[in-house]
């Protein structure tokens, strides 16, 4: 070993690979202060969604940011809403003013998915 071999290094021109989106990344979920949670259920009177880490409260009220992305709709929506009970894991809200538009387009998601899947 030579004097100065230590100063051999190695650079590489790689650079490195997109961050891939994570795979539990979830396609209709509520969204707010930069946290995501998947929705389980959505209709004209609220929403319930899952894997919650408890960062709201019942009774509380929440801006948020819905995002509808299945086979059976595809559509986003900024929304007030009162939140009606947190546990295990699960945090439900009733909206509040909900446009006569989005309450539309809901009633129309949830006819449609009832209609595929029985559900």
């Amino acid at each position: 070993m030579g004097m100065f071999d230590f100063l051999k290094v190695s650079v590489g021109d790689k650079k490195k690979p997109a961050a891939a989106r994570r795979a539990d990344a979830p396609g209709s979920c509520i969204e707010f202060d930069g946290k995501s949670f998947p929705l389980a259920s959505i209709n004209s009177q609220g929403f319930v969604a899952t894997g919650f880490d408890g960062s709201l409260i019942a009774k509380q009220t929440a801006r948020i940011t819905v995002r509808v992305a299945d086979p059976y709709g595809n559509f986003t929506f900024p929304v007030t809403v009162g939140i009606t009970d947190v546990r295990d894991g699960r945090v439900a809200g009733a909206w509040s003013m909900l446009p006569a538009d989005v309450d539309a387009t809901i009633r129309k998601y949830v006819q449609l998915r009832k209609q595929k899947t029985g559900k």
